[in-house]
């Protein structure tokens, strides 16, 4: 499975480790037991939703991934997953480079000090698009001549600038997968590694259909609150909502069952 991002970048899978069924089969170790794969499933989403997080690292996925290198700089935070990276000390980099689309070229966000506002005018943008490919071809001309005349690969690739692609390999567990996925996939992440973060996504998809749904579920949508909104919010579901409502919905039966308070009263 191969995933084209960006302008030149890809998400590849290499391997995989396991199945939904065997990450059921990894929680039964205490009790080996065989269940259907109806059962299967009902575990795995049960694991997810409840943070039983030992039996979901059972799954893996190695996959090769092209990107900028601002992109890695960003991707290597996540420090759980093992990673291997093309050497510029050993190899020359290809010929390689990121330029934003247009309607990506944006002003700064007033209110967010990481983050991107609305587009620059088109000109404008053009304008800037042509200065960025203009100054990384000459970056790539000049890391040409200094590798031609001899010069060490490990000083001549220093003047190339971040938006060069650079390969990995990257090895990571289900678990710390989900965990980049809830980051990466974020509306205030860069645009960029979103991309990859989508990409990652659909090879979740493809292999742990369950556990990804499941994720999506119970933990990629979902809002942490303190215990005390918690406890606030329940007791107020457990006597305004109606009873038949609160019986047909399991998730909200366990939540106002964890945080109502018994009084039945709560100070708001």
């Amino acid at each position: 499975m191969k995933i084209s991002v960006l302008d030149h970048g890809y998400v590849e899978v290499v391997a995989t480790m396991g199945t939904d069924a065997f990450l059921a089969e990894s929680a039964r170790m205490s009790t080996a037991t065989v269940a259907s794969e109806e059962a299967n499933k009902r575990l795995v989403e049960r694991l997810i939703r409840d943070r039983h997080t030992s039996p979901i690292e059972f799954g893996q996925i190695v996959v090769e991934i092209a990107m900028p290198i601002f992109v890695m700089r960003q991707w290597v935070r996540h420090r759980t997953g093992a990673f291997n990276e093309f050497s510029g000390r050993y190899s020359v980099f290809p010929d390689l480079f990121y330029i934003p689309d247009i309607e990506r070229i944006q002003y700064q966000s007033t209110f967010n000090k990481q983050g991107s506002a609305e587009p620059l005018p088109v000109e404008e943008a053009k304008h800037w698009q042509e200065v960025m490919r203009t100054e990384s071809e000459t970056q790539y001309r000049t890391y040409e001549a200094k590798v031609a005349s001899g010069m060490t690969r490990e000083l001549a690739r220093i003047n190339l600038g971040t938006n060069f692609y650079t390969k990995v390999r990257w090895t990571v567990n289900l678990h710390n997968l989900f965990h980049f996925l809830r980051l990466r996939e974020d509306q205030h992440a860069q645009w960029e590694i979103r991309q990859f973060a989508h990409a990652m996504h659909e090879v979740c998809r493809q292999y742990f259909p369950v556990a990804t749904e499941a994720f999506e579920l119970h933990v990629q949508n979902t809002a942490v609150v303190s215990d005390l909104l918690a406890t606030t919010l329940a007791t107020l579901a457990k006597g305004n909502i109606p009873s038949e409502y609160i019986d047909a919905n399991p998730e909200l039966r366990q939540f106002i069952a964890r945080h109502a308070d018994p009084s039945g009263a709560i100070d708001v």
